[in-house]
């Protein structure tokens, strides 16, 4: 796998070569988990980059316990500003002692699957995480034969998001195998927080993930880990495409 492979046809997001797939392999095996860089070829994780920042309709994403809530722009200007502080301050609450997330998504998919526009761009890059060179790169890396499909959103995460303490397990009818994240954050530094931590059972951080760009970030699932929160002076929003290799 050494040339370029564009998927969908005539598409901007095309798979870079790869010959470092022996060593992915490798560390994958060794680690349950590896950093794949320079993913996309050409200018595709610019393009995403841009779409990310310009033309997707962000929700804030966050839970209660096992239930989701997912805020457009107008509901939280319905809450005011008394209601957003008393939104934060649950979440904040929650956080001390339970798996809490708070972060803005786009579930680019289920629009996609609901009739609702999305931009062109993330449509081509759910294809491109479905197709088959994609698709055999992931199982070679992870020696996992069965995968199947990936599932797919996109993530923004500002200043004061978080995703607490975690382990990917199955959601209902589902087989994930190896989680992703298509990294998209230009120039980030290590102080601005946003980090994917991956710890051990008695909760030590045993590795520290800092968010890349045109970076792909493949581990197996479940295996506890978490994503720090953004500092107040981040220079910008961590931003992704993420979600989970699935046998199912």
């Amino acid at each position: 796998m050494t040339d370029p492979v564009p998927t969908p046809e005539g598409s901007a997001i095309r798979l870079a070569g790869r010959p470092d797939l022996e060593a992915l392999t490798a560390a994958f095996a060794r680690d349950g988990r590896v950093r794949v860089p320079g993913v996309l070829a050409g200018d595709g994780a610019d393009r995403l980059h841009e779409t990310l920042l310009t033309r997707v309709p962000w929700h804030l994403f966050f839970n209660d316990g096992p239930q989701l809530a997912l805020l457009d722009g107008a509901q939280m200007q319905a809450l005011g500003p008394q209601g957003q502080q008393q939104l934060l301050a649950g979440v904040l609450e929650r956080a001390r002692g339970r798996m809490q997330f708070l972060y803005s998504s786009f579930p680019y998919v289920a629009a996609m699957r609901a009739g609702q526009p999305v931009p062109p761009l993330l449509a081509a890059a759910f294809a491109f995480l479905n197709s088959p060179a994609v698709l055999d790169l992931v199982r070679r890396i992870s020696g996992d034969p069965a995968i199947r499909q990936a599932d797919s959103q996109a993530a923004l995460y500002a200043p004061g998001h978080f995703l607490t303490r975690h382990s990917d397990g199955n959601g209902p009818g589902e087989d994930r195998r190896v989680a992703y994240v298509l990294n998209l954050s230009r120039d980030w530094r290590a102080d601005w927080g946003g980090q994917l931590q991956f710890l051990s059972e008695a909760g030590e951080v045993v590795e520290s993930w800092v968010p890349g760009f045109n970076l792909l970030g493949l581990f197996r699932v479940p295996v506890p880990h978490l994503v720090t929160q953004v500092s107040a002076f981040a220079g910008g929003p961590r931003l992704s495409l993420t979600g989970w290799f699935r046998a199912d």
